[in-house]
């Protein structure tokens, strides 16, 4: 008797060689191996606890602290995240999401309003309404119980995957979504030379404003996902105890973007892959709204080349070629330190809760700020591993989204604590000095609010450096002049400075090519097999499991044909 495997397994082919007459078929034997040895490494090795980090002393929401309020009423924060178990590691996860986010439907009713800003651009603010009914007007005019104000991440908008997985949880608890889109994004015109940005959060402001303004007894909760979850968490830090949010929650925040641009080049896939994608991305988004902003090229800091930008290939490259220079900043590396939200979490004047993966291919776990939690009795960190940036898959057949039920879970405490009747307010156990006080933050000086004194300080400084240029001076103010030492006689180990129309230039190391020789592809590989078989991760021991299964099953087959198979073999 001979067996084929067909080219495609479906459903009907799993039934017919679980049958009894097809007992006899050796690939069933492989098949329900791999069912077991699949069960087997979800119960002993793809569950993991969810890890809560927090202040020894957390805020009190009426009689209860922060921490035992989550410990009681958030059993997904308590419990266990199991992912996927074809979906075991972060990576899997995270490209899973953006396959899912490319061919799942994103068909939603909202409500649009559009906001005009100060400076004459437009955002949007979708809403989406529990049980929304189209010949009630007083619907739309009632002021729901709670708000949940979502920001979208990098070049996203209301329609993106994540979120649309996030709103039928809210709206079957009965609160009302109001997802914001920034400038350009969801459909919004670029009428003004300026996009959005990691740093700025006076459109945030702006919305949030709006929302509390038009709904002044709601309650109003804040979640962020990536670059949204950091430029949330930079407004919440801002604003400290004036923020109007009841509520705050950070999901996949990248908190040190510079930290975080540093650990992401670090490896294969993080730069080749992750940060040529959001590149990619990127570039399509500045493409569509060019024509708002190439008018005004030259009246940035530096000018934006449009070639420039679409030859970009990296996301810090184009962060260089667009984001610094639009919003005023020297070098990448400055606008990167300024916005990164990590600094204000300090500030954080708001029940909070970060929720983050240890194992997200695109946000380092270096950046996540563990001692600024600690010392913030505002803050609970909730750290998974295996899910992904964005991604958070559990479920075997058909994976859903893990994040939206403890969000919606924490949500539901701060509403209850607040609406106890002894409980509407909150309050600090043990308050230290250094909670009185906002922190200081880093602002370059070429963007801070200067008095009259140091304006006309600095403009007579800039002044008197321009005269000295002008006669061939040197250009540096305020500085000892730099001496130039002749190295060419000498065997100092330092590379040789040169003076170049009053500016001191070292040039370029070279590298000797004898001891920076780079390994073959074959000496890699061998390198990479060498450290897969010897690493005890879980994905490792996944992986060898499943090649064993694979080999004991082949043997198995091969050794009940082998006559058919040495009679082809003749």
């Amino acid at each position: 008797m001979t067996y084929s495997v067909p080219h495609q397994l479906s459903l009907q082919h799993i039934q017919e060689l679980l049958t009894k007459d097809s007992l006899s078929n050796p690939y069933t034997y492989l098949l329900v191996f791999a069912a077991v040895t699949l069960l087997i490494e979800t119960v002993l090795f793809l569950r993991s606890n969810v890890t809560l980090t927090h202040n020894a002393s957390t805020v009190k929401i009426g009689h209860t602290s922060l921490a035992d309020l989550i410990r009681r009423h958030c059993p997904s924060l308590t419990g266990r995240f199991v992912p996927t178990p074809w979906l075991a590691n972060g990576h899997l996860q995270t490209v899973f999401a953006g396959a899912a986010a490319r061919v799942g439907k994103r068909e939603f009713e909202y409500e649009r309003e559009i906001l005009q800003l100060p400076d004459g651009g437009q955002v949007g603010i979708d809403y989406a309404r529990p049980n929304p009914s189209t010949n009630d007007t007083t619907n739309k005019t009632a002021s729901p119980k709670a708000i949940v104000i979502l920001l979208h991440g990098l070049g996203g908008g209301s329609y993106d995957k994540y979120i649309l997985d996030f709103i039928p949880y809210a709206l079957k608890r009965g609160y009302t979504v109001a997802s914001l889109n920034s400038r350009g994004c969801g459909g919004i015109p670029v009428k003004t030379p300026q996009l959005y940005s990691g740093s700025w959060t006076h459109d945030l402001h702006a919305m949030v404003t709006h929302i509390k303004s038009t709904y002044p007894h709601a309650r109003l909760f804040g979640v962020g996902f990536s670059l949204g979850g950091n430029i949330f968490t930079k407004w919440v830090g801002e604003q400290g105890k004036n923020c109007v949010l009841d509520g705050f929650v950070s999901v996949a925040n990248p908190y040190d973007l510079q930290l975080n641009q540093t650990w992401l080049h670090s490896s294969f896939l993080g730069k080749e892959l992750y940060s040529r994608v959001m590149s990619d991305g990127l570039k399509v988004f500045y493409d569509k709204h060019k024509a708002a902003l190439e008018p005004h090229a030259e009246s940035f800091i530096a000018p934006i080349q449009t070639a420039h930008v679409l030859a970009t290939k990296y996301l810090a490259e184009f962060d260089d070629a667009v984001t610094r220079r639009m919003f005023a900043f020297r070098n990448v590396y400055e606008y990167y330190r300024v916005a990164s939200s990590s600094q204000y979490v300090p500030d954080i004047r708001v029940p909070s809760l970060f929720l983050s993966d240890l194992n997200d291919p695109i946000v380092g776990p270096p950046a996540i700020p563990v001692r600024d939690v600690l010392a913030n009795p505002y803050i609970v960190l909730a750290c998974t591993k295996r899910g992904g940036h964005l991604g958070w898959w559990e479920g075997i057949v058909q994976p859903r989204r893990w994040y939206p039920v403890p969000i919606l879970e924490f949500v539901d405490l701060i509403c209850m604590a607040k609406s106890m009747k002894d409980g509407g307010h909150v309050e600090v156990r043990r308050v230290g000095r250094h909670l009185h006080k906002m922190h200081s933050h880093y602002v370059p000086r070429h963007l801070r609010v200067e008095s009259g004194g140091e304006r006309s300080e600095r403009q007579e400084g800039e002044r008197l450096e321009h005269q000295e240029s002008r006669k061939g001076g040197s250009p540096t103010r305020g500085r000892k002049p730099t001496k130039v030492v002749n190295h060419s006689s000498t065997t100092s180990q330092t590379s040789p400075v040169r003076q170049v129309a009053g500016r001191v230039v070292a040039p370029k190391p070279v590298r000797d090519s004898s001891t920076q020789d780079k390994p073959t592809a074959v000496a890699r590989a061998f390198k990479f097999w060498d450290a897969f078989m010897g690493s005890k991760s879980v994905e490792a021991r996944i992986v060898k499991a499943f090649v064993g299964t694979v080999v004991v099953g082949l043997l198995l087959v091969l050794r009940r044909n082998r006559k058919g198979v040495a009679k082809k073999l003749v």
